[in-house]
């Protein structure tokens, strides 16, 4: 099941934008754990999806795996089409229930950041392209194909439900905080002038 919620990313109304769930912090073990496969989607199970996906969007976030709100089950929430995130009036949300990838192609190597790491990101070498497939919330089968940074959340994303973080991919010494790198940025185009 594919969601199209408001983007309401930067808006001030925060009775609309109150967070459903906390965020867990890395430090947290229940990110370490391999999550279980999902049998069936309840109502209960619904219900928190939709609550997840007020949560990530909140947060101005692309993807938020079950684990990372304490649930240890295989399934997360992604957007799509994360390039044209801000810019959308709506946002697609989907799910991917016990989620696999089939096939890689290529290599991208770029600044990653999550949800469970705020204000921190990495360089993480990922699959450029990837064929995936898994269940959507009425539990039928999907595969889809997806290309650089889509690949790269579903790519990510996945890698919560065994417990794997950004931090553990990414390439040596190049952990920043956002900061300093919005710094490197602006001094890379001054050097460039």
């Amino acid at each position: 099941m594919k969601v199209a919620i408001e983007n309401k990313a930067g808006e001030s109304d925060k009775e609309e934008q109150a967070i459903q769930f906390n965020v867990l912090f890395y430090t947290e073990p229940d990110l370490r754990r391999t999550c279980h496969k999902v049998k069936f989607v309840a109502e209960e199970l619904k219900q928190t999806i939709m609550e997840m996906a007020k949560t990530m969007l909140a947060k101005e976030g692309v993807g938020l795996a079950a684990p990372q709100v304490g649930i240890n089950k295989r399934f997360f929430l992604f957007v799509p089409n994360p390039d044209r995130y801000h810019d959308a009036e709506e946002i697609e949300v989907c799910v991917a229930i016990n989620p696999q990838i089939l096939e890689r192609e290529g290599e991208s190597i770029i600044f990653e950041g999550c949800l469970s790491y705020p204000d921190y990101v990495a360089k993480v070498n990922r699959a450029l392209k990837i064929k995936v497939r898994y269940q959507d919330m009425d539990m039928n089968r999907v595969e889809e194909e997806f290309i650089g940074l889509a690949a790269r959340v579903f790519q990510h994303e996945l890698d919560h439900l065994d417990g794997i973080l950004f931090v553990d991919r990414m390439i040596q010494d190049t952990l920043k905080h956002v900061d300093e790198l919005a710094e490197d940025e602006e001094k890379e185009k001054t050097d460039k002038v």
